[in-house]
């Protein structure tokens, strides 16, 4: 077994939860019916939990195949195991809560003081407009046309931006930048700054705060607003971080001039500038920057390195996966409302930090057990052969037809994951889980998943053995 970095300290509460057994059950049970009933029913162990040390886990890799009940799928592992440096796992519980503007201010001082703040209505120099008119004149005479239909829209589109650019000021001038959230009707707020780089690059810096039960906030830097659109794949839910990671596998592909280590030193400066001692790098990748609508030139295919931080309690991180949020399950009596998980996602490439995205703010509160009691690894691994398989079985085409899967684990992870509570919107307790991480090869599409090495392909809860789904939260 290969053991986990060392993670910073956090003080919380919590509860152990206890999910659905780990039993061969129909795969239409397995994705809806949970025993949310008995959520908080195990609770501090009366003597000293698990060590690390005493799970059992082999030094070398893990290997077995196994199949579905209709051969449709196979499962293949052959993978390292890892597991935190800490002797004990702890049980803990946090609290959502929304950006203040104390985070606003901070977030600002570390990203862009080094800039000129300016109005978004006024403050846009001459050559912010004229970088835009000469990538839409390089798209007119090499005819990709991007979001555009026909060249004469980009000719309307280029006559608007001409005539911004005449009545903007030659150089940025500064204002002082206010912190304060604008309100809304539903309850949401938000705040929006802007500063500008060398008179030609324009930085924002947007901190939202969702109203109840949309799923709680985010704050995201992007260096240049021009790139917005080419940084939105980065971040959007679902397939668009595996299909925008597997660009980074082509020979075409630009390397950051940078060296990964580089990079994250200025990834982990910026951690530390924010003030986020009880938060750890648990993740790291490269990632494309560019329109995949245009080939113009070299820089639109640029690389930059993507570094993932993620809580740590008691030295123990929380497991970074790609799952971006929880949904609210198809039922009247669904648990809980959907929410973030919380996580810093920091891009840098070789001119520094590009873009930040804060996902889901939360508090710490309590530790409730700083010494879990685990199962085995050997127990683990039996509910993991049992249960892949009937998470996988029954997939059928759009026709109704059935599909074959190809499903390869590569790595499995011992480390802590939020976990929500029946009517709890408030507070969410952190729990040790087992993640098996690899790919998923459909038949019926040529998009293989987890290439990135983040997509979890189940999630066992190492305390009782039952499975956690990821998109539910529970």
């Amino acid at each position: 077994m290969k053991k986990m970095q060392r993670q910073g300290t956090v003080f919380l509460i919590v509860v152990t939860i206890l999910l659905s057994a780990c039993k061969a059950t129909p795969s239409e049970e397995f994705i809806t019916q949970k025993d949310t009933e008995r959520m908080i029913e195990q609770a501090i162990p009366t003597q000293s939990g698990t060590a690390v040390n005493d799970l059992g886990i082999p030094e070398q890799n893990v290997t077995f195949e196994t199949t579905d009940t209709s051969g449709n799928v196979q499962i293949h592992v052959d993978a390292n195991v890892f597991v935190p440096s800490e002797s004990y796992l702890p049980v803990a519980r946090i609290s959502m809560r929304d950006f203040t503007k104390q985070d606003v201010e901070t977030l600002y001082n570390a990203l862009c003081s080094d800039a000129v703040p300016v109005s978004d209505d006024s403050g846009f120099p001459k050559r912010y407009y004229q970088k835009q008119i000469d990538k839409l004149m390089q798209m007119r005479e090499t005819g990709n046309l991007d979001k555009y239909d026909t060249v004469e829209e980009i000719d309307v589109a280029i006559a608007e931006l001409i005539d911004q650019m005449n009545q903007a000021p030659e150089t940025a001038t500064a204002i002082e930048p206010r912190f304060e959230f604008t309100a809304y009707d539903d309850g949401a707020s938000d705040i929006n700054l802007f500063c500008v780089r060398n008179d030609s690059m324009v930085s924002r810096l947007i901190v939202f705060n969702a109203s109840d039960g949309v799923g709680g906030g985010y704050a995201e830097y992007i260096r240049d607003i021009q790139q917005t659109a080419a940084f939105s794949r980065l971040v959007s839910a679902g397939t668009g971080v595996a299909s925008a990671f597997a660009e980074t596998l082509s020979p075409e592909f630009i390397q950051p001039k940078i060296s990964l280590q580089q990079a994250k030193g200025m990834a982990e400066e910026l951690i530390a500038n924010l003030g986020l001692a009880d938060f750890a790098c648990t993740g790291e990748r490269l990632m494309p920057l560019n329109n995949p609508h245009i080939e113009i030139g070299d820089e639109d295919g640029s690389g930059l390195y993507e570094f993932m931080f993620t809580r740590s309690i008691n030295g123990v991180g929380i497991t970074y996966t790609n799952d971006d949020m929880t949904s609210t399950p198809d039922s009247a009596d669904s648990v809980a409302k959907p929410v973030r998980y919380e996580k810093i996602r920091v891009f840098v490439d070789d001119e520094g930090v590009f873009a930040v995205r804060w996902n889901g703010p939360c508090s710490a509160e309590e530790i409730v057990s700083e010494e879990t009691t685990l199962l085995s690894f050997t127990d683990i691994m039996s509910c993991f052969e049992k249960m892949i398989a009937v998470k996988n079985e029954g997939i059928v085409s759009w026709d109704g037809s059935p599909v074959k899967k190809e499903i390869d684990v590569t790595k499995i992870t011992l480390g802590l994951m939020r976990v929500v509570e029946k009517d709890n919107y408030e507070t969410a307790v952190i729990v040790p889980v087992w993640d098996f991480f690899g790919t998923e090869a459909r038949q019926d599409s040529t998009t293989v998943s987890g290439m990135d090495g983040y997509e979890s392909l189940l999630t066992i809860s190492a305390i009782d053995g039952s499975v956690i789904d990821r998109s539910l939260g529970y």
